[in-house]
């Protein structure tokens, strides 16, 4: 797997921002790869597994239920990284929302 350090920083540097942070490419160019790496960097830097919610979105197409499943999932007093991959729905499109913060 090759690590893609360029990427990495730049989501670093926006770790604690409030913003949503979006990953977008074409098919199969290493979206679900960068945000497993980002995963993984996080957890080196004292993030907890209970910190991070990855979603499908295949499970959860229902904006209640996905709301109330992240609800759910909050860490009190810190902060809840969610990874939530967005389906494109023409012709296989797809892309990464990442780190929403609720």
């Amino acid at each position: 797997m090759v690590e893609r350090k360029e990427y990495l920083e730049q989501l670093k540097a926006w770790k604690d921002e409030q913003v949503i942070k979006v990953v977008t490419g074409i098919l199969r160019c290493g979206k679900s790869t960068l945000l497993s790496q980002y995963q993984q960097q996080l957890k080196t830097t004292g993030i907890t597994d209970e910190q991070i919610v990855s979603v499908s979105f295949e499970e959860l197409l229902d904006y209640r239920k996905l709301y109330s499943y992240l609800k759910e999932r909050l860490c009190a007093e810190k902060t809840t990284y969610k990874n939530l991959p967005c389906v494109g729905r023409r012709r296989g499109q797809r892309g990464k929302i990442l780190w929403v913060y609720l």
